[in-house]
């Protein structure tokens, strides 16, 4: 597989995986980040962004298949990453350490920008 299209292909699976766990079990996907069950309110938020984070990985994940979506969809996928990541990071300088898994997550997210926005550089080339 084409480094462009792996790419793009992790990053359209893990954000296909990290939404539809939010959309579909958001008070396990709270518990598993130290939070809790939540209330209605809470779980709607939770499913309403892993929606939307299903929806991108959705594009991330055609954009590996379909040669003319490569270039928007590495595009899309380093600013949704990288959004996550550097938002992290202002909590964490602004709150405060949070649960451990939520270190990780800004650790994956970072580093699939970094894929993401390599991949957009070298399909401009």
């Amino acid at each position: 597989m084409e480094p462009v299209k792996a790419v793009l292909f992790v990053a359209g699976l893990v954000a296909m995986a990290v939404g539809g766990f939010g959309l579909l079990a958001p008070a396990a996907f709270r518990a598993g980040y130290g939070l809790g069950a939540g209330e209605i309110s809470e779980l709607s938020e939770t499913r309403a962004a892993g929606g939307g984070l299903l929806a991108v990985g959705a594009v991330l994940l055609l954009g590996a298949f379909v040669h003319w979506l490569a270039a928007p969809a590495a595009l899309v996928g380093a600013a949704l990453y990288a959004g996550y990541g550097l938002s992290r990071l202002l909590s964490l300088a602004a709150d405060g350490r949070p649960d451990g898994g939520l270190l990780v997550a800004a650790a994956v997210e970072l580093i699939l920008a970094a894929a993401c926005a390599v991949t957009l550089r070298a399909g401009r080339r």
